[in-house]
């Protein structure tokens, strides 16, 4: 073991790998071995330099790197039948809807059926030896077309099948076919599920997606439940790390789905711009109150593989997941195309396995160690982190956000020893519903004021939301906070309604203690009808290395500084990992730290000298109080009458 971890080490830095994957590969020729998106970082460099492939000699086997697919290269066909070594051809059949496909020479990738006219839509079946090869539903309507059909290579002859929707059997205008310079690479993809969605007071809806893990996602296909719609778009990725981020500005072409003679097509892929950490939100134009219901989307990547020659004996070993730059780049990407054709094996890695050589860049920079101490007697609560040491996100509780500080500035992470560990506070992008609130309503002449409960006091409310069951209004909607006898305006809004009314979500990220106030002028109209009133909090999260004899969170310090951490300068890298998740236990008071003897010495002296001090003022106070003896009395009273001479 200690030989074949020194034959590594000479391979480079494995340690900055956290994956590794066993490969099989024949020891001579060439060789494409395809990278699952298990494989891949989120950052995704192009030139593969997040990759390394190690041989059982601890040789770096120099790779080139295939990503996607070039354009195709049209072939063009024509009616009747093939000749020459490298030809298309299609005739018509015995059946007016099926024809004859013959392709000489190479094999295609796909064919390109024009269709005669517009609107038309046509379900396109290839079969050959009596099993279908290929079927997909190809359109040509005023916003776009999609008339490629994808093959596996094929060659020889074979039939091709247009169903037209919606009208009579009819022949297209050409049958073209499509070949790949090299072998045609799948886009690979992944369904997940849409974490959570709500309107906005914009009319727009968020909806908020969380991938399994930092893939490299270039586009997402929607899923919608309606039958047919058309919404515009627009997408922001990824998010900020406060997470409160509303919709950008600007729109993307619409998505849309239509019916033509009865098929329904779907124009659902958004394209993910920029570089794609975990969560992206999507924000789609609400359409006066008719929401998208979409319960989950497809995650595309164009597919990746490596592509070698004479690696060498085996057993290999694929290395994944460095930062971009860590592994150099090889003069075999100058001859890819030719290496390509001439490839023998196709192989794909074995599972994704973690490194045991890996050091995180946290514990390589020791930006994620523990730092200077603390003292306990500078915070009111603790709380102990559970379940999990390492790397891992601690999402705040209720009873931590509405304890701490309003800027969430007081928290701090400590060992057993109170040392502080550095954490990132970053927003988890959901906001959390308390549901359907309590509330109280009462009318005042045109003004209608609603009290609602909080189910926690003093917690920051993210938003609000009212539900009507109104049309055709204009209302002006304030929501207020309780200040003893008074109401303190925080967000004021003009509330229109129309045939149908969508509710009203109001942004707020205040405290109100435990109660808000909804006021409602009504002007000469009715009192709006309210049905129900929702409120949600944010959700915040600490990411932080917890070490091995646990941790503990320490808030309610109102005279610390925020922390500075050497940490925040690999958010980028630590945004691109996945981590364990802890909890937090239930929350203790801190209890006074105890004074030193000789300090409770000294308080104590004081404390009796201030004693003393306050009984001789009672004393003296008593004295003025109680009643005088006679003769003492009378001689007051002599002096005052008969004051002496001056000069005698």
């Amino acid at each position: 073991m200690w030989l074949l971890l020194s034959a590594l080490a000479l391979a480079g830095d494995i340690d900055a790998f956290p994956y590794r994957a066993d490969v099989t590969l024949p020891s001579t020729g060439v060789s494409r071995i395809a990278v699952p998106v298990a494989l891949r970082s989120a950052g995704d460099p192009a030139d593969g330099s997040d990759l390394m492939l190690v041989n059982a000699a601890g040789d770096r086997v120099p790779f080139a790197v295939r990503r996607g697919n070039d354009a195709p290269r049209l072939i063009a066909g024509h009616r009747g039948s093939a000749f020459g070594s490298d030809d298309l051809a299609w005739s018509p059949t015995g059946d007016a809807a099926t024809f004859r496909v013959e392709v000489t020479g190479r094999p295609v990738d796909g064919l390109e059926i024009t269709l005669p006219h517009q609107p038309l839509a046509a379900t396109a079946t290839v079969r050959q030896d009596g099993r279908i090869v290929a079927e997909r539903l190809i359109y040509n309507v005023a916003s776009g077309s999609n008339t490629v059909v994808p093959l596996p290579p094929t060659v020889g002859t074979f039939e091709l099948t247009l169903t037209y929707h919606g009208a009579g059997a009819t022949r297209p205008q050409r049958v073209d076919g499509l070949r790949y310079p090299g072998p045609y690479l799948p886009d690979e993809r992944v369904d997940v599920p849409v974490e959570g969605w709500r309107t906005l007071e914009d009319g727009w809806a968020r909806y908020d997606i969380l991938l399994p893990e930092p893939y490299p996602v270039k586009q997402l296909d929607l899923h919608p439940t309606e039958v047919l719609f058309e919404r515009s778009w627009s997408l922001i990725a990824p998010l900020s790390a406060d997470g409160l981020v509303d919709r950008p500005y600007g729109y993307e072409a619409p998505i849309r789905r239509l019916a033509v003679g009865g098929a329904s097509i779907d124009q659902t892929t958004v394209q993910v711009p920029g570089d794609v950490q975990r969560r992206l939100a999507l924000f789609i134009d609400g359409d006066d109150g008719r929401y998208l219901t979409i319960p989950s989307v497809t995650a595309t990547f164009p597919a990746e593989e490596l592509v070698v020659r004479d690696p060498g004996a085996g057993p290999f070993t694929l290395y994944a997941g460095a930062p971009a730059g860590t592994t150099p780049p090889s003069d075999l990407q100058f001859a890819l195309p030719e290496l390509v054709r001439v490839a023998e094996a196709q192989v794909l890695p074995g599972d994704r396995q973690p490194n045991p050589a890996y050091v995180a860049p946290e514990q390589r920079s020791g930006a994620g160690l523990p730092g200077s101490e603390l003292q306990r007697s500078d915070f009111d609560w603790s709380a102990p982190v559970e379940g999990v040491t390492g790397l891992a996100r601690v999402p705040l509780t209720p009873a931590v956000l509405s304890t701490a500080r309003a800027d969430l500035g007081d928290l701090r992470l400590v060992n057993s020893s109170n040392r502080q560990i550095p954490y990132l506070l970053r927003h988890q992008g959901l906001r959390q519903s308390w549901g359907e609130l309590p509330m109280t309503r009462r009318e005042d002449g045109s003004v209608s004021y609603i009290e609602v409960t909080l189910p926690d006091r003093n917690m920051l409310v993210a938003d609000v939301t009212l539900r009507t069951s109104a049309t055709h209004f204009d209302r002006s909607i304030a929501v207020m906070r309780p200040r003893g006898k008074t109401l303190q305006t925080v967000r004021a809004f003009q509330w229109t309604g129309g045939p149908t009314t969508a509710p009203l979500n109001l942004d707020l990220q205040e405290r109100f203690g435990d109660k808000l106030v909804v006021r409602i002028d009504n002007g000469d109209n009715p009192p709006l009808p309210i049905g129900a009133i929702e409120a949600s909090w944010p959700r915040w999260e600490l990411v932080a290395l917890i070490p091995s004899d646990g941790a503990e969170l320490l808030y309610g310090a109102g005279r610390l500084n925020r922390p500075s951490y050497d940490l925040h300068l690999l958010e980028q890298q630590l945004r691109q990992r996945v981590e364990a998740e802890a909890t937090l236990g239930a929350p203790q008071v801190i209890a006074p730290a105890a004074l030193p003897l000789l300090d409770r010495g000294i308080l104590g002296a004081g404390v009796a000298v201030m004693g003393l001090g306050l009984l001789g003022l009672i004393l003296g106070m008593l004295r003025h109080l109680l009643p005088k003896d006679e003769p003492e009395a009378a001689k007051e009273e002599a002096e005052i009458d008969d004051p002496p001479t001056p000069g005698v």
